[in-house]
């Protein structure tokens, strides 16, 4: 069994509580919780194209 392709979000918004990513491949925006986020991207479920947007922008 292969593992599971990543999906690709581009962030669109970064704060303490959420993060508004767009979906490359369904052109949607989502609003996920920074806990969720973190933890899919680090299992490798989010391929972020833009990663100096993962920083929290206050």
């Amino acid at each position: 069994m292969s593992p599971p392709q990543s999906i690709k979000v581009k962030i669109v918004e970064n704060t303490n509580r959420k993060v508004k990513i767009r979906l490359m491949n369904a052109n949607r925006i989502l609003s996920v919780p920074k806990k969720a986020f973190d933890q899919r991207y680090e299992r490798g479920f989010y391929e972020v194209v833009n990663p100096a947007s993962l920083e929290v922008n206050i």
